[in-house]
């Protein structure tokens, strides 16, 4: 099963279009016959942890939005994530993707060999309203629609493919 975690604030507006670019993976990728699951938070935070370490989790998806300094044309940008190695993560009230993976690997065994992702979408406007920028808006389609985009390679990922069954 794929895990999507898709964090931000619906009513800060492009610091939802993580939350609104997860919602349209998940129906695709169920779509095509994936198994998923989609969480939706806020932030990150330690109570996370079990879920991705389940044992039916194949891959981890965390999708984010990110300031961007553009107007216009920044893509939708799919980094690997890996735990860091030998570190023990602080347990604050907000934590990056990788100290999440930490967690889950130190107190719940989940595989370190298990892949995970950060999809993050360009904003530029995150200021109080429900509604996302243009920019962000035009990355989302440009990213689901293009043959040759980032996710689309993520999706061809044996991880993600093996869900998909």
């Amino acid at each position: 099963m794929i895990l999507l975690v898709a964090y931000g604030n619906e009513l800060r507006q492009d610091d939802g279009a993580g939350l609104l670019l997860a919602q349209m993976l998940e129906r695709r990728w169920q779509a095509a016959g994936c198994r998923v699951r989609r969480i939706a938070v806020q932030q990150l935070t330690p109570e996370l942890a079990p879920d991705i370490a389940g044992s039916d989790v194949s891959a981890v998806v965390f999708v984010d939005s990110r300031i961007s300094a553009q107007l216009t044309g920044e893509a939708v940008d799919v980094t690997p994530l890996q735990a860091p190695v030998g570190s023990s993560p602080c347990l604050g009230h907000h934590l990056q993707p990788e100290a999440l993976l930490s967690i889950a690997e130190q107190l719940y065994a989940r595989p370190a060999s298990a892949p995970a992702w950060l999809v993050t979408v360009p904003g530029v406007a995150f200021g109080y309203g429900d509604t996302i920028s243009e920019t962000a808006q035009v990355a989302i389609r440009a990213a689901l629609d293009a043959s040759d985009s980032a996710l689309h390679a993520l999706l061809g990922h044996q991880a993600i493919a093996r869900s998909c069954q």
